[in-house]
């Protein structure tokens, strides 16, 4: 009976598991929604011919690696780059993100996931040492259709705490929404609980 109950439970969460998860949209910007972000000064660029938007981990400043204090400075930065790049890579070049808002630089500021964790990596940053907890001024508003959690491919890795990501990755994040291209399998990105918190803006 004992052993009923426990399979009942697992089932349940399961099921909500799956759920929470076709609650949460592959980022796919219109043209018009593109044009819109440019208009208020966040940073497009284009990959291999695909928009691509740049974010900002939310509640961490890594070390700099393009404008450094000191050797050691870009040495760490370096390594919390290539640490993300590791991460990323492992997940499959998949994450989740839970945006918040704008940044000083118009970067859109958000916890970002790997495919493959429920740590965002900004906490993974900060546990390994490769980054530290910072307190932002509040973030500005994100226009009122701009999805607050969603999922996307990475496009490239700027430092140890700065990515790029496609901004229209189709119903299952392949490239076919250009009209061509891949249809081969995406890795799920999981959806799971994530405890609240206040958030404060990032630069």
């Amino acid at each position: 009976m004992r052993v009923l109950a426990v399979l009942l439970a697992l089932a349940t969460l399961v099921q909500a598991s799956h759920a929470v998860d076709r609650g949460v949209p592959w980022l796919n910007l219109t043209d018009r929604q593109l044009e819109e972000l440019k208009a208020m000064g966040v940073p497009v660029a284009y990959f291999g011919g695909e928009p691509a938007i740049k974010i900002r981990f939310a509640r961490v400043n890594a070390p700099e690696i393009f404008h450094p204090s000191s050797e050691r400075e870009l040495e760490l930065g370096m390594k919390a780059k290539e640490y993300v790049e590791r991460r990323l890579e492992e997940a499959g070049g998949y994450v989740r993100c839970r945006a918040y808002g704008l940044g000083k630089y118009h970067r859109v500021i958000a916890d970002v996931y790997p495919d493959d964790s429920r740590v965002s990596l900004s906490d993974e940053l900060v546990k390994k040492g490769l980054a530290e907890y910072r307190h932002y001024p509040p973030p500005a508003p994100l226009p009122a259709w701009f999805p607050r959690e969603f999922k996307a491919r990475v496009a490239k890795v700027v430092d140890g705490d700065t990515i790029w990501v496609y901004a229209r990755n189709g119903s299952t994040g392949g490239s076919g929404s250009r009209g061509g291209g891949s249809s081969s399998p995406v890795p799920v990105v999981p959806v799971l609980p994530l405890p609240l918190r206040r958030v404060v803006g990032s630069a």
